[in-house]
């Protein structure tokens, strides 16, 4: 009577672990000594697109591209070997073909006797992970060409707006005397000079969008100082 409540608890609790590892949020696939499946969870089933019946028995290394190959089977020898690895990045192949950025920690399984049976990875999908980092790298670049940019506005802003003062000043000076073409070339070069202030004031505006809301200002108390 004792063995047989004896094997229904272990029974219990084998049955609760199994279902631990198939409900767990982490990516879990357990691998026995010749590298065929024996666990594979829910959590990467679903970004690999397999189902549980698709890889067992398989080879561990059947879902991972060939470029990994050869690393990820030294690390499952060096687990085999009593060596756990810990926090190693690979690439599983997802649905459609879709390579999924991966992180694991491998373990070794041991039989009743203390031998190595087999091997646990446990693991979580990087990719939003991946994703958010290559987005922040993205505004970093975006910040970088807006303070170039704002440089490069600078340099031309100042030439630019001389001109421009230099043609308003001919076309004042301008008398009847002066010929209409000569009148209508300072105001080409006016008029493009204008063109170009305006390119660069909104090339630094969508770049680096100011802070401050402009508002009316009553010079005429510092004019007539």
């Amino acid at each position: 009577m004792r063995n047989a409540k004896l094997i229904d608890e272990l029974t219990f609790v084998r049955k609760y672990l199994e279902e631990l590892l198939e409900h767990a949020n982490a990516l879990i696939v357990v691998a026995n000594r010749d590298r065929k499946i024996v666990v594979f969870n829910k959590a990467i089933s679903k970004i690999t697109g397999l189902s549980k019946e698709d890889v067992l028995g398989e080879d561990l290394l059947s879902f991972v591209p060939d470029t990994e190959r050869m690393r990820v089977m030294r690390i499952v020898a060096s687990s085999l070997r009593g060596e756990p690895v810990t926090n190693f990045e690979t690439r599983v192949v997802g649905q459609g073909g879709r390579e999924v950025r991966a992180s694991f920690a491998t373990s070794t399984v041991l039989d009743a006797q203390g031998e190595v049976e087999g091997v646990i990875a446990i693991g979580q999908d990087l990719t939003m992970m991946k994703e958010l980092e290559s987005r922040v790298v993205q505004a970093e670049k975006l910040a970088s060409l807006g303070r170039f940019a704002a440089s490069v506005v600078h340099e031309i802003n100042n030439p630019m707006t001389a001109v421009a003062t230099y043609a308003d000043a001919l076309i004042a000076r301008s008398s009847a005397a002066t010929e209409p073409a000569d009148l209508e070339k300072y105001k080409k070069i006016r008029d493009n000079c204008e063109r170009v202030l305006r390119f660069t004031r909104n090339l630094v505006s969508y770049s680096r969008p100011a802070q401050d809301k402009p508002v009316k200002v009553d010079v005429h108390p510092v004019i007539d100082m």
